[in-house]
């Protein structure tokens, strides 16, 4: 066998909780142990070479999370639109790039990163520094 040196560093394991950009590595159908469907995403922080799974379960009580998911992408459709989220659909999501916020969890004495929210980041229109602000008594607050 043949054997490169690259100098290669290992996968930070753990972040500590803050927000952080991420690209989508992959993702997988599989279902929860509860038997509910669910997609195992995985995101990449290439700042940090730390690899953070995610599950989004498809319930209703879960759905809000797959909707943030979405939205954080920049690829969420119309509010009330149908599409079919299936493996193709993921396969297009990938290297595609958002913001998450993680947290800790401990569980059984071992310590993970967890995605808590997963953000969208809105672009604000900038006024040009010459623009001036008029008043207008009819747009004014009471």
């Amino acid at each position: 066998m043949k054997y490169q040196y690259l100098d290669r560093q290992p996968a930070a394991t753990l972040l500590p909780d803050g927000e952080y950009y991420f690209r989508i590595k992959g993702g997988e159908f599989q279902l929860s142990k509860a038997g509910n469907e669910m997609l195992v995403v995985e995101l990449h922080n290439e700042e940090h070479n730390a690899t953070i799974w995610d599950n989004l379960v498809f319930t209703e009580k879960a759905l809000w999370k797959v909707d943030a998911f979405l939205r954080c992408l920049g690829t969420h459709p119309d509010k009330g639109e149908e599409f079919d989220f299936d493996n193709e659909y993921v396969q297009s999501l990938i290297g595609k790039s958002g913001l998450v916020r993680l947290r800790t969890d401990e569980y059984e004495g071992k310590k993970k990163n967890k995605v808590d929210a997963y953000i969208a980041v809105k672009v604000e229109a900038t006024k040009p520094k010459s623009a001036k602000r008029v008043k207008n008594p009819e747009l004014e607050p009471f």
